[in-house]
């Protein structure tokens, strides 16, 4: 089998100092760490490892799209391929993604997003887009900084991109990830599996046990020394659930069943 990890770090124009930029600031120090992370992760699964720098995919759409780029008959050499973000650090000693994904039946595999709230109710950000895209309450909408495809799954946005994509909703928040979440729930209906948060932390940078994934503001506390810290304590650890389980922030709790989280 042929694995690919592949990484989109397309530098920004705009360079922040830590601790003053924004959520989509462009801090080589940290975006050198986590390429450093993944290339060793790949070692260590026997992948190869691509880092995107150029708007491989589309000229004229911004850096987030250039992962589409991965769908192209260029990348059919490969049976799976691992995508994760610029600012996602794989733990080096982390499982092989690629063995645990080989006999599985499922072609996608990503981490849902929070999607709830402590009450039950969807979040406002989060609703827009159920909403605006036509999603299932139950649908496990996930973050699009680490995401699996086998290559029945690659050709299959491939091949359906056209009818999918409108060029004037480029420009809305989160299309991206709107995009390809549509797509998977529409296109792979019983064949996306839902990871844990392990793989995937999203907003928190020192729960997940296999990786640490500067999303949003984390990423204005990030220090080389912070980092190489955080590395060090999570190799130590046992390590936590592979596949997802239920969760308040993630699947449809109401009652009782959802009392039992917070006591």
């Amino acid at each position: 089998m042929k694995n690919l990890i592949a990484q989109v770090c397309i530098p920004s124009q705009k360079v922040y100092e830590i601790g003053k930029g924004s959520m989509f600031a462009y801090i080589p120090e940290l975006y050198q760490q986590c390429s450093n992370d993944a290339k060793e992760y790949a070692d260590n699964t026997g992948a190869d490892y691509k880092l995107i720098t150029t708007h491989e995919y589309d000229p004229h759409l911004p850096a987030w799209y250039q992962r589409y780029a991965l769908f192209g008959e260029t990348y059919d050499y490969y049976d799976n391929i691992l995508q994760v973000d610029g600012d996602y650090a794989p733990v080096p000693s982390a499982p092989n993604v690629f063995d645990l994904i080989h006999n599985k039946k499922e072609i996608w595999f990503a981490v849902p997003d929070n999607k709830f709230d402590k009450y039950g109710n969807m979040k406002p950000m989060r609703k827009k887009s159920f909403d605006r895209y036509n999603l299932p309450e139950d649908f496990y909408y996930f973050n699009i900084g680490f995401y699996i495809m086998k290559k029945e799954a690659r050709i299959l946005m491939r091949e359906n991109m056209g009818k999918y994509w409108k060029k004037e909703e480029a420009g809305k928040q989160f299309h991206d990830q709107d995009l390809l979440n549509k797509m998977v729930c529409e296109l792979m209906p019983n064949k996306y599996q839902a990871m844990n948060k392990n793989w995937n932390g999203v907003f928190s940078v020192k729960s997940a046990d296999y990786a640490t994934h500067y999303a949003g503001m984390a990423k204005q506390n990030f220090s080389i020394e912070k980092h190489k810290k955080l590395k060090e304590d999570k190799m130590k650890r046992e390590g936590g659930p592979i596949w997802h389980v239920p969760q308040w922030s993630t699947d449809i709790m109401k009652g009782a069943e959802l009392d039992e989280f917070f006591g």
